[in-house]
């Protein structure tokens, strides 16, 4: 689990899960990391398993905390959890806010084309003997 804060916005992603088995310490983790914010964006686009007790997690961060309201926004939740928010009401009373994937700005790998040799893509007799350590596996043909 990360935390990132921006302004008066913590924002908490990176968990897969949140369930009886790390939902205390998932509210430990997050308010401790309150500070001054006043609004928590959990990102739900990887978390594919929860249950009643994690949701119940969910709602506690929004519960005050040292006198003061803290806003609980759940951002792009997976199907599974959709599934969940949906059947227990949560939208009463947390925020679910569905956002398009932040897109990179910079280019993740080179999209200059290049020449390739049509031979680099094929393994050769002798290369192939040696990666399986001159076994005498065949390679597949099909």
């Amino acid at each position: 689990m990360e935390t990132e804060s921006a302004e008066k916005v913590l924002t908490v992603v990176g968990f897969a899960e949140l369930t009886a088995s790390n939902s205390k310490l998932f509210v430990k983790r997050v308010r401790a990391a309150l500070n001054e914010h006043t609004v928590v964006e959990i990102d739900l686009s990887q978390t594919t398993c929860m249950d009643c007790t994690g949701l119940g997690a969910l709602i506690a961060i929004g519960n005050p905390v040292h006198h003061r309201k803290i806003v609980v926004r759940l951002i792009n939740p997976t199907s599974q959890v959709q599934q969940l928010l949906h059947v227990m009401h949560a939208g009463q009373i947390l925020e679910i806010v569905d956002r398009p994937p932040l897109t990179p700005t910079i280019p993740l790998i080179d999209t200059t084309p290049r020449r390739i040799r049509p031979d680099a893509l094929l393994a050769r007799e002798a290369d192939v003997g040696a990666a399986a350590g001159g076994e005498g596996l065949a390679p597949a043909i099909g």
